[in-house]
This record gives C-alpha cells, structure tokens and sequence, in this order.
C-alpha cells in the first residue's frame, strides 16, 4: 500500500526486537570517486559501528536527477548524508539531510559539515614558512560566470588562509588561477601557467588547491625546465595517493580529516533523527586538517636536506622490513651521527623516532581494518614480539592494541 503522506516525514515503523531500539535506515549518498567521499563514508562507518541500530544503505551517487528521483520512489529513509543538493530535491526534503562539502548555503539541508578550507591555508603557509621559504605562489579556481562553483568557494578560502598567514609574517603571495570547465581537474592554459611560474623569484613554494591541480603545476614545471625542489616546492590538497605517488617528483599533500568530516555529519544527522532533538544541532560544522604528508616536491635538497629527505623515503619504504638507524645511515650515504644531525635538523625527530613512528602507524591501521592475531600484526610491521609491540603501542598512545579494534555489534 502506498503511503499517502508521502511529503510528510515518515513515522518510525522499525524497532530491534531484542532491545526495542528504534532502527534508522541512513542513505549515504557520496560518489566515492574520490579519497575524501571514501573516506567520508569510512567516517560514517565508524559511527554505524558505535550505534547498532544504524542501518547504512550506500549508494554511488546517479549522474542524473532522473535516475536519482527513481531510486529516492524505492527507498524510504530516516535520514540522508550526502555530497549534493540533488538528493534534497529527489527527496523532497521530507526526511533529515546532511550535506557534506556542498557550499551552496541555500540548498536546504538541515546541517552542512565542510572541511575548513581557511585552516587548510594556514597549514600550507606554516609548513613553506618552517621551511625558510620567502617567495610564495598559490594556484587556485577562479569563479565562473554563474558565480556558484563550489571548487572556486572553497580555493577562495585556501587563498584566504594561505595569503594571511604569509602577510602576519610579512610576505606577499602571487596567485594563478583559471575558470575550469565542469568536470575539469587540471588547467588548461599550460603557457600562462608556464610564464606565470617562470617569473616568479627563486626558489619559490606553491601551494595548490588541490593535488590534480599541483599536478599541473609539476607539468608546467617540466615543460619549462624549472627544477622541483630546487627552484620551486609545490604541495597539494587532498593526499591522493594515487596522484601523489605517481608525480615525478613525488607530491607532497594535505590531508584533510575527512574521515572525521563523515563521522561529524553522521552525529549530526543522529541527533536530526531522533526526536526533539533537532533544534540543538548546529546549522553547520567543520573539520580540519588531518596532517602533511611530506614527499619529494616541497624537500630542501640543497646539501644535508638531501639525505634527510632520502632518510625519510627509505624509512616509509621499509621500517616495517626490520630497518634500522644504521641500515638507513648506509642507504643514504652517510655515517650514522651525521644522519642523526642532519634528520633532527631537518624533521625535528631521530631517525629511530620516525622508525617507530611508520611502524605504529601501520600496527594502528592493521588493527582497525584487520583481524590479524597481534603477534602477526607485530611480525608485519617490524616488532620481534607480540608483547613488544604492545609495550610500544601503549606508552606511544596511551591505550591497548586491544583498544583499537573495532567494535563488533552484540
């Protein structure tokens, strides 16, 4: 039987027969195309798995409105998270919504989550500043005609931060922007951006929008013959990898908290659902930045800098193989108290710090997403025991390795 109050927010009908809880059907729309959407959705994984009676339905966002208002005519929802205003109006706004990275503030929602692009900015600024660079670029989107392009908001607002930052410390930033087509990833002027890049002073750091577009920038760079490092770093957004890893040279990116951003949104969207709850949730919230993932593109190559940065490759490539501060001193070149100098100067750590660091990182990361026995967790990333890595693990973070499972559902 239909339901005759189809503009109406739907009754709860569905309750957990042991615990009588009620159950919400969540509708995730996010195109997962990229690494902040599937991270998003990993983010509203992780508050599903926190509240059993969250019942996650995932679906690739439809290219078009029609295919999208025949699947909102089969699913009834209690709440939606999504990438656009789209699902809005395929729903009818009849059930709660909240939009992530969508920067249109009339679209309706009743809560947005976006990344706090001006933070970003500020981080981009510090790191090239840390780094005694005094001549700075940024290469962002520039507004279309129609004056609503979320890309060109949210560089607007990396500028922002980026630009503001340099001007406390009393330095000026030149700016390359283009208008890009819909769908578009990377500029298409290549000899403006050539000739932009070409005049300014050197050594200089660039800080684009995102990873696609510093790409462009390292295309440039190469067609002009500008050396990077060496004459110009150049940091992205986003950290994708698949990007970031296969850019020669390497890019060096900021990685926002998106993650965090879809655990936000799913908090948010909980308390829309549950009754008398909706007048205490914020219209809007932010995440920030998760952290600055350093590779070739932005390294100080100039002398010492250079075995540091080498250092620092050879240890995310194999600190998990059992490496030790010798094996990398002999990798590099150099003897093992020149590399501790040189890597302390250059990264304010030890190199057995930044071992330990990759090896803790990657034991957390098998924890979470794996079932792996910790002994064999501990032989994968380097330790020679169980029981070490747990003593390692706990005095680094303060809690078990036990701890950082997740949790399963009674």
């Amino acid at each position: 039987m239909r339901n005759k109050n189809r503009n109406n927010p739907p009754t709860r009908k569905l309750v957990n027969s042991k615990t009588r809880q009620p159950i919400f059907r969540v509708g995730v729309f996010l195109n997962r195309r990229n690494k902040a959407s599937r991270e998003q959705v990993a983010g509203i994984f992780r508050f599903a798995g926190f509240h059993p009676e969250w019942e996650l339905h995932l679906f690739a966002r439809p290219d078009s409105r029609d295919a999208l208002a025949e699947m909102a005519a089969t699913f009834t929802p209690d709440g939606i998270v999504g990438g656009h205003s789209d699902v809005l109006s395929a729903f009818r706004r009849r059930v709660p919504c909240v939009l992530i990275d969508f920067a249109d503030a009339r679209s309706g929602a009743n809560a947005r989550v976006m990344c706090d692009d001006h933070a970003v900015g500020t981080r981009a600024a510090e790191e090239f500043l840390r780094r005694g660079f005094q001549s700075f670029g940024f290469a962002g989107v520039e507004l279309g005609e129609d004056g609503g392009d979320s890309a060109a908001f949210n560089s607007r607002a990396r500028e922002n931060g980026f630009r503001r930052t340099l001007a406390k410390r009393g330095f000026q930033c030149s700016v390359y922007a283009e208008s890009l087509p819909q769908g578009a990833d990377h500029y298409a002027d290549g000899r403006a951006l050539e000739a932009w890049l070409a005049a300014m002073p050197k050594p200089c750091a660039v800080f684009a929008h995102t990873d696609l577009l510093a790409q462009s920038v390292l295309f440039a760079c190469k067609r002009a013959a500008i050396p990077v490092p060496e004459s110009v770093a150049v940091m992205g957004v986003d950290n994708e990898e698949s990007a970031c890893e296969s850019s020669s040279p390497t890019l060096s990116s900021i990685e926002p908290d998106f993650a965090g951003g879809g655990f936000r949104a799913a908090e948010m969207l909980d308390a829309l659902m549950r009754r008398g709850s909706a007048a205490r949730v914020p219209a809007r919230a932010t995440y920030g930045v998760l952290r600055v993932v350093d590779r070739a593109s932005t390294r100080n190559v100039v002398g010492a800098h250079l075995r540091a940065g080498r250092a620092l490759e050879t240890i995310r490539a194999h600190a998990c193989s059992g490496i030790s501060v010798p094996d990398v001193a002999a990798a590099v070149g150099t003897s093992t108290r020149m590399l501790e100098i040189v890597f302390r100067k250059t990264y304010n750590r030890t190199v057995r710090d930044e071992i330990l660091r990759v090896r803790l990182e990657e034991a957390k990361r098998l924890l979470a997403t794996t079932r792996l026995a910790l002994a064999e967790i501990a032989a994968r990333c380097g330790f020679r025991t169980a029981s070490a890595l747990k003593a390692v693990f706990t005095r680094r973070f303060g809690a078990s390795p036990r701890s950082f499972r997740p949790r399963r559902k009674p």
